[in-house]
């Protein structure tokens, strides 16, 4: 992950994890990690393995996407999302191709 997306899901966990009254070394415990591994992941400091991003969603009962958008970006791609309901299966892929497409040329700018 880069440094932007570390913040952002670091700043997620902190946000879910305090709004459900876990201590750092409590929510660390429950996925294996050592406290002081997950109090820089918190701080965006650190990036992770699939298998702790899975466990801490959820030990704090939350999707996936919720820590790389949160809730504010949810509303964004629910309405993406319904655009695209109807949708056959070939134009969704091809949504698909070209979203990752933009998103690779803004990370490409973003570098710059």
């Amino acid at each position: 992950m880069n440094k932007e997306l570390n913040k952002i899901v670091g700043s997620n966990l902190r946000k879910y994890r305090n709004e459900r009254g876990i201590t750092q070394e409590a929510l660390a415990e429950q996925v294996n990690i050592s406290s002081s591994f997950y109090a820089n992941i918190e701080r965006g400091n650190k990036s992770m393995s699939l298998e702790v991003l899975c466990g801490l969603a959820a030990a704090l009962g939350v999707s996936i996407d919720s820590l790389f958008h949160g809730e504010e970006n949810k509303a964004a791609v629910n309405d993406i999302a319904a655009l695209l309901a109807d949708s056959s299966p070939e134009t969704i892929s091809l949504c698909a191709a070209i979203i990752r497409s933009v998103l690779k040329e803004l990370e490409k700018n973003a570098e710059v």
